[in-house]
């Protein structure tokens, strides 16, 4: 799958409160995942690169393999491209992890944009400094299956298997049991281990609003900058739970 690909970072104070921003569009301009990431203190350049590492992990996630690339920074540009040596410390390791994750996609291309025409991103950048969290505005997986074909309405409870898939991967960082997309429980008279506290009171919550009304439903965690989230629906056989742990962001 093809993607274009817009990026943004910054901070007040530089360094100081800082976040990055990252589009996902098809090559029609249709937008597949728009989101605002908030970011421990940190220097200008340091969330431009935070926000290069976001955009290439979602793009893996959602299947990409031919990546077009556009960013404000020319630092950030030239570094990548291999045409300024990186001799900031604090960016070594940044664009160390950024030119492993490039290398795995079928092919990619970074270029330069003028401010003005990353202003999305930039927006992005600044709803996630102001909420000092992350901000989902768009994800093309996650809306396929907000409203999935409603199951057979039954009676009672008794016997029904529920099960709850992560839609969202975790963060690493925040979550002490992260999961990415795709892991998956079963609960039919007993509880899954595998949930942090914080992500299992919503998730309860909603499985049992499942089994009143027979409807999917949604549960995301509460804990700052985790951003998991979780689908909740009627199956018919309990799955194999396959725990995954993110890897850690660098």
């Amino acid at each position: 799958m093809h993607v274009l690909i817009q990026v943004d970072g910054g901070s007040r104070g530089n360094p100081g409160p800082a976040a990055a921003g990252v589009t996902i569009t098809d090559p029609a301009g249709r937008p597949i995942f728009e989101a605002g990431f908030h970011l421990e203190p940190m220097t200008n350049n340091q969330a431009e690169y935070h926000g290069l590492l976001y955009a290439l992990r979602e793009a893996k996630r959602l299947g990409a393999t031919r990546l077009d690339i556009k960013a404000d920074s020319e630092l950030l540009v030239r570094q990548i491209n291999g045409q300024y040596k990186v001799k900031n410390e604090g960016l070594r390791p940044l664009y160390a992890s950024a030119v492993r994750q490039l290398q795995e996609f079928d092919d990619w291309r970074m270029v330069h944009v003028r401010r003005e025409g990353n202003t999305r991103a930039d927006e992005l950048a600044n709803l996630a400094m102001d909420a000092a969290s992350d901000v989902i505005e768009t994800d093309s997986q996650i809306d396929s299956m907000a409203t999935p074909p409603a199951p057979p309405r039954t009676t009672g409870s008794a016997g029904r298997t529920i099960v709850i898939r992560c839609i969202h991967a975790c963060d690493s960082e925040t979550c002490p049991v992260p999961h990415a997309a795709g892991w998956s429980a079963s609960i039919q008279n007993a509880t899954p281990e595998g949930l942090c506290i914080h992500s299992a009171a919503d998730v309860f919550k909603a499985v049992s609003s499942s089994l009143e009304t027979g409807q999917p439903q949604s549960a995301a965690c509460p804990r700052t900058r985790c951003g998991g989230r979780f689908s909740i629906e009627s199956g018919e056989s309990p799955p194999a739970a396959r725990p995954y742990r993110t890897p850690k962001r660098s």
